[in-house]
């Protein structure tokens, strides 16, 4: 880029480029430099006609071209702010988007030595498309570009407005392609057909009985194209490339518009019935794992898709509860959640056949962390649908107790200092597979199905504090990252405590957690981090929220595993309870003020109670910086104050034996920038106060007396 760059500046500069580009590829021999050079001819053509004219007969940089010219090497948010002038700079040269063919035909066409020089060029090309073709191969670029850089097949047009050269492809090249190109066009239209259905079902555009009978014909044609012994579609690799993606998407359209044709094509629903049965059972013979991530028009998300609709009208039919079956057996975490999206739809979650599909996933869960050889789980997931469809299920959520394997522990993670050994306890069933249907629960306002979400919840929750271990006087802390089951289930609670409506219910769902205090910080984190963010936008929830959260603060007082004697340098998992996690860090420079005026007293009380946390004082400094916290103003002075003040105080006493006083550092840098930022913006406030100033001047006097600039400029400024 600096290259690039260089050169770019001294054509601005109308110098002269040609030497230095002739010692560059003289000295380098490098071949990057030389497509940088490639790159700088975009913008000065004259270099293909000398410098790089070498070069022009290369087959593989028009290649190379094609792969690199069409899209930004950079995006303006991966680069630092001061960058910017220079990227939006770099971004208005849009000669990189140019294609070097288009420059070398412009060349042949308009500079006549150039053209009979290329003759020779062209018929190097030929040769090497010659020797391919003997060995089996063939380049179809390769072969388009002879004949595209021929010029005795461009005629000239002259209009009353300007005047072209006009490609005329030679018959029997046309001839040549013909099957090819059809076959790439049919390619394309086939690899849009999902999208552009999928957008007939959402959009709900006008679909009528002679559009299902077209559609039908195509569906029928696509299918036969289809190899039935074929397993190519079971691993689920390319599965947005499989056949079966347009064919799902077909029947897709035909489920979704059903009123439309059933009365006048029942066999229609015979047959695709037939269709996704032999489609599940070549998936449960294949006896292998369903890998794909793909698109959300992949032929498994489809299927998942359209089996809860045919489930809803018909509860009791074996076959579709076959299918019903493998979708949650058979495939992938983004095909469980697809099924539990469209069945939050068309089903309420405390009906009983739908609790069955939950049992059955959950029942696997315990069956896949019990199978020790993966390979046995074919016999498994048979046995497991077979009781589905017989109706054998339970009907009413189950103790997820029940189905945990007996309790087993293992080590916690620790640094390398720690010598004591601790444990937690191993989940006891496959806690992954159920993610989906936990992030899937949806916010419904029906009471019975709401107590029942719940519930189910209040499982998975239990299922989490399982597996955090004990509680003992010496418990080290969890130092991993939740598991992926964890954080989506701490994140749902988060969002859904506030809708139940007593403090008995509430607490079954953060008490147990914050009991496990700095033994669980991160999961605390999670939980306390999604709490705010899904509930500071809804105003209606502030006064439940406040009570709540007073409620967990005045826990945190008192509980042993919050109290600690001394902070860590670099974190406390504690400041996460007021909303204060890093991650947090720009909510409140959005307007919260509403929610944090109700709040007042708890936050004021908090930092009261942690005025000598440096953590605590380093988010106050921001805090009182954004809308949300401007009410801190002169109560995070006067805590600020005592804070520095009493820093700069030991820093002349003699330490305790064997200690150094370290200091803050980026809290002084901090608290220059937020003093700066308030006399800024809140000059008047702070003037009109007698005791807020005096003590702005006391903070100003502790940027001075440790030789920081912006307090001499602040004193200056105050003086003014």
């Amino acid at each position: 880029m600096a290259v690039e760059q260089f050169f770019y500046e001294r054509i601005d500069n109308n110098e002269e480029i040609e030497s230095l580009v002739s010692q560059v590829i003289r000295d380098t021999k490098s071949l990057a430099l030389i497509g940088v050079l490639f790159t700088v001819g975009k913008l000065k053509f004259s270099l293909f006609l000398n410098q790089l004219k070498p070069f022009v007969s290369e087959y593989n940089f028009y290649v190379w071209d094609s792969h690199g010219s069409y899209y930004d090497l950079w995006l303006s948010y991966d680069l630092p702010s001061v960058w910017q002038k220079q990227v939006k700079q770099w971004k208005e040269r849009r000669h990189h988007k140019i294609a070097l063919r288009d420059i070398i035909l412009h060349l042949i066409l308009n500079d006549p030595q150039f053209q009979s020089e290329f003759d020779s060029i062209r018929e190097v090309w030929q040769n090497q498309l010659d020797a391919m073709q003997a060995a089996g191969e063939f380049d179809v670029l390769l072969y388009q570009m002879i004949h595209q850089f021929n010029p005795s097949n461009y005629e000239l047009v002259t209009t009353e407005q300007d005047s072209f050269y006009q490609y005329k492809e030679p018959r029997e090249v046309t001839e040549y392609l013909a099957i090819g190109r059809k076959e790439s066009l049919e390619t394309l239209q086939n690899s849009q057909l999902p999208y552009k259905l999928q957008k007939l079902v959402d959009e709900k555009l006008p679909f009528d009985l002679s559009g299902a009978e077209y559609l039908w014909n195509k569906l029928r044609i696509d299918y036969s194209k289809i190899d039935p012994q074929s397993k190519a579609h079971c691993s689920g690799e390319h599965a947005w490339a499989s056949s079966y993606t347009n064919v799902l998407a077909e029947i897709k359209v035909f489920i979704f518009n059903k009123t439309i044709w059933i009365d006048s094509h029942p066999e229609y629903l015979v047959w695709i019935i037939s269709v996704l049965e032999k489609l599940i059972e070549q998936q449960f013979a294949w006896d292998g794992e369903f890998e794909s991530y793909g698109t959300h028009e992949d032929w498994n998300i489809s299927l998942a898709e359209i089996i809860p609709v045919l489930w809803k009208e018909n509860m009791k039919e074996e076959s579709i509860r076959r299918i019903v079956a493998g979708s949650l057996l058979l495939f992938n975490q983004a095909t469980r959640k697809a099924f539990f999206t469209a069945c939050s739809i068309h089903f309420n979650w405390n009906e009983s056949s739908f609790i069955q599909a939950q049992n059955l996933l959950l029942l696997y869960c315990g069956e896949h962390y019990r199978t020790e050889n993966k390979e046995n789980l074919s016999a498994v997931r048979r046995r497991l649908s077979d009781e589905f469809v017989q109706g054998k299920i339970q009907k009413s959520l189950i103790d997820w107790s029940t189905i945990r394997s007996p309790e087993e522990w293992k080590k916690k993670e620790v640094e390398n200092w720690e010598r004591k050994i601790d444990y937690v306890r191993r989940a006891g069933l496959n806690t992954y597979l159920v993610i989906p249907m936990i992030e899937c629960l949806p916010d419904v306002e029906e009471a019975k199905e709401s107590e029942y979400l719940f519930v189910l919840l209040e499982q998975a929750f239990n299922q989490v504090i399982y597996q955090l271990g004990e509680i003992k006087k010496d418990s080290l802390a969890i130092r991993s990252l939740p598991k992926d089951f964890d954080r989506a289930v701490l994140q749902k609670l988060g969002a859904f405590i506030l809708k139940l409506e007593r403090k008995d219910l509430m607490i079954k769902f953060w008490e147990p957690l914050f009991r496990f205090g700095y033994i669980a910080p991160q999961h605390i984190e999670t939980f306390c981090n999604s709490f705010f963010l899904h509930n500071l936008d809804v105003t209606s929830n502030y006064t439940k929220m406040v009570m709540l959260l007073d409620e967990m603060v005045k826990y945190s007082y008192s509980s042993p595993t919050w109290i600690t004697k001394k902070v860590g340098r670099f974190k406390d998992f504690r400041i996460c309870l007021l909303g204060f996690h890093p991650w947090m860090s720009n909510v409140w420079k959005h307007d919260y003020s509403a929610f944090t005026s109700k709040a007042e007293d708890i936050y004021k009380n908090w930092f009261d109670k942690n005025q000598l946390n440096h953590h605590a004082i380093e988010i106050l400094l921001g805090f009182v910086t954004t809308p949300s916290g401007a009410f801190m103003l002169e109560y995070g002075i006067k805590i600020s104050t005592l804070f520095f003040k009493l820093g700069l105080h030991l820093k002349y006493q003699t330490p305790p034996d064997n200690k150094v006083w370290v200091g803050h550092k980026e809290l002084d840098d901090k608290l220059s920038n937020t003093l700066s930022y308030l006399w800024q913006f809140r000059k008047d406030d702070i003037k009109r106060d007698k005791h807020l100033y005096s003590l702005y001047r006391e903070l100003i006097q502790y940027l001075i007396a440790i030789q920081n600039v912006v307090g001499i400029e602040l004193q200056n400024a105050l003086i003014e």
